[in-house]
């Protein structure tokens, strides 16, 4: 994610955890828009850009009304951990990590996530790597030193 689609993804987020909703579809007008930009140029680019704004608009931390799961994380939760993992998903991720992040103890957060995600957190972070790698293969075939021919 490009400094730019981090700052309006940082603003949409917080659009969605306050009262203020109105503001989210012009900022996802602006991350569109961003990507028609950038598809002239670098492919990369203007797809990194629309999975951010197809992120904000599906999966379980969609919508500021959403409403969390009994035992889960609050929607801004969930938010916050998917949009952090996207954004490092390149780093060493660590559970304890995210659970700061969100406010949480380890183990309260731990059962939380299982609950909104389906999946333990060591599993998001594995399946999220496999898709990111699916989806650019070049560049993690470049973290590896390998070169695609």
């Amino acid at each position: 994610m490009t400094e730019d689609s981090l700052e309006l993804t940082s603003r949409i987020d917080g659009s969605l955890e306050g009262s203020n909703t109105a503001e989210t579809p012009g900022l996802l007008a602006r991350l569109v828009e961003a990507a028609a930009a950038a598809s002239l140029s670098d492919r990369e680019k203007a797809r990194s850009r629309l999975q951010d704004a197809l992120a904000l608009l599906t999966g379980p931390e969609a919508g500021s009304r959403a409403r969390a799961p009994r035992g889960g994380l609050a929607p801004w939760q969930a938010r916050r951990v998917a949009a952090y993992v996207h954004v490092h998903i390149g780093t060493s991720l660590r559970t304890s990590e995210l659970a700061k992040l969100v406010r949480l103890s380890y183990s309260h957060f731990n059962r939380a996530f299982k609950v909104s995600f389906q999946e333990t957190p060591t599993a998001y972070i594995m399946r999220q790597r496999m898709r990111d790698a699916h989806h650019r293969p070049s560049a993690f075939a470049g973290r590896l030193g390998v070169r695609i021919v």
